[in-house]
């Protein structure tokens, strides 16, 4: 109550800018949704909120552009899609199939920039350069009648990015 009091006063009087340090830390999750969706709307009023926060997924849906600190100075500044662009160079594709895709398979591409990241009991993550191997991948996949049950683009999370600095 006292966090959702002291954002209260913050916004008294309309100020053209707010800054809230750690303004969802300690909610119950639908409080937390609720001061989200204030910041987002009073944001599109035209008031500027300057946040601090450790909840990077908040960030990323909140706010319009980022800083990421590191020893008091800035090591990372943009938007979410500049920081994730910039980040990320290749594609991080996650493909579900039954069986799991084999090494073997993976060789037939013939493509030394195709990386396997993980592999698990569900589902190998590959990092690729080019898009057009996916492609060339199901097409191998379904010559050897594997079952596709999912392929999905993996995105670089604020985390992935904050914890390589």
């Amino acid at each position: 109550m006292k966090k959702k009091i002291s954002i209260a006063q913050a916004l008294l009087g309309s100020p053209p800018l707010v800054i809230l340090d750690e303004p969802t830390s300690g909610l119950d999750p639908e409080s937390s949704i609720q001061i989200q969706k204030l910041i987002q709307r009073l944001n599109n009023e035209g008031i500027t909120f300057f946040l601090t926060s450790h909840n990077l997924h908040e960030i990323e849906r909140i706010c319009d552009r980022i800083a990421i600190l590191q020893d008091g100075k800035i090591k990372r500044l943009g938007t979410v899609q500049e920081l994730k662009s910039d980040y990320q160079k290749t594609t991080r594709i996650s493909i579900s199939s039954s069986p799991i895709l084999m090494d073997k398979h993976l060789e037939e591409l013939g493509d030394p920039t195709v990386v396997l990241k993980e592999r698990n009991k569900k589902q190998a993550i590959l990092e690729i350069v080019d898009d057009e191997v996916i492609t060339k991948l199901l097409k191998i996949m379904l010559a050897n009648e594997y079952k596709i049950y999912e392929i999905n683009n993996e995105k670089v999370t604020l985390e992935e990015i904050f914890l390589d600095i």
